[in-house]
């Protein structure tokens, strides 16, 4: 933008307009036409550069066209910031958010570290310690939430929870770890069995077991619920089998849905159906082995439930 004095010579020797002075011969700055013909261009230019359209009965064009400019602006140059560019971000107080677009306020940065929710940080204890020191705290978990361990499940609240997330092939556990490779993982092995292993322990791994266990947690017990139907407890072993046998003779063969590994150890019989004449007889198992067993029947026993167990 041009000033006074770029057009005429009677500006001030700052290149401003002067009232001049008469007595010591300074004349006053005269106001060529081309000074005004600047000044409206400039204003124009303002106009022109926020969009809008000289209008000669709107006197405050040139605010408006400032304060549009500002704005526009100001949501051209704010943009949202992320991992690899700088930018605005909204602040949050979430302590359990997996947000990229957020940053963390002093508040939830507290609250996560300190245990709003229940956890309190300790100290670290000195070599050779057997507590931390006097006035300092173990860093402790607190809950409520958790049911007696017998009633126990995953969607229980404990104080802290190690998970797998969702992924079968990685185990949710515990890690001792000293300097180096020395290690210790404590917890739920890939096969859902409570495990203790790693470096520290030769590299192997270790079931721990109830007093009263005796099977394997990584096998599940298995049924065919079928009228004529078996299950298998993983447990201990235990095979239970049922189904109903109709009478083709004085003797019937029946044979189990599945055959025992081992040994057929108890047939039972129930009479459902007799004929027109009433029952006359007991009805009774006899030659059960691995595969099934002999219904014997006098001729108005028609039909009989049946249950064996064996392993």
């Amino acid at each position: 933008m041009q000033k006074i004095g770029d057009i005429t010579t009677t500006a001030d020797p700052q290149g401003e307009f002067t009232d001049g002075n008469v007595a010591q011969g300074v004349s006053p700055t005269i106001l060529p036409a081309a000074w005004f013909t600047t000044v409206q261009r400039e204003l124009i230019a303002v106009l022109t550069d926020a969009g809008l359209k000289p209008d000669k009965s709107d006197d405050s064009q040139v605010s408006k066209a400032i304060q549009k400019m500002l704005s526009e602006g100001i949501d051209k140059a704010v943009v949202p910031a992320s991992l690899t560019k700088a930018g605005i971000t909204k602040l949050s107080n979430e302590t359990n958010s997996d947000d990229e677009t957020t940053a963390a306020t002093p508040k939830s940065v507290t609250d996560a570290l300190t245990g709003a929710k229940g956890v309190n940080l300790g100290d670290i204890m000195t070599v050779g310690a057997r507590y931390p020191a006097n006035g300092s705290k173990c860093t402790t978990f607190m809950s409520n939430y958790t049911p007696h361990l017998s009633a126990a499940k995953g969607s229980a609240k404990p104080a802290l929870e190690i998970s797998n997330q969702g992924n079968k092939d990685a185990v949710a556990a515990l890690l001792l770890h000293r300097e180096g490779d020395f290690a210790t993982y404590f917890g739920l092995d890939t096969d859902n069995a409570l495990a203790i292993g790693g470096y520290s322990l030769d590299g192997k791994r270790y079931r721990i077991y109830h007093e009263n266990f005796t099977g394997d947690l990584s096998k599940k017990s298995t049924a065919s619920l079928e009228p004529t139907g078996w299950f298998r407890d993983s447990d201990t072993g235990v095979i239970k089998q049922w189904g109903i046998v109709n009478r083709n003779g004085d003797t019937t063969r029946v044979t189990f849905p599945t055959q025992f590994p081992n040994a057929c150890v108890n047939v039972q019989l129930t009479l459902r159906n007799s004929n027109a004449g009433g029952s006359t007889s007991n009805v009774f198992a006899n030659n059960e082995d691995t595969q099934g067993f002999n219904y014997i029947t006098a001729s108005h026993e028609v039909q009989s439930f049946w249950m064996a167990i064996g392993y």
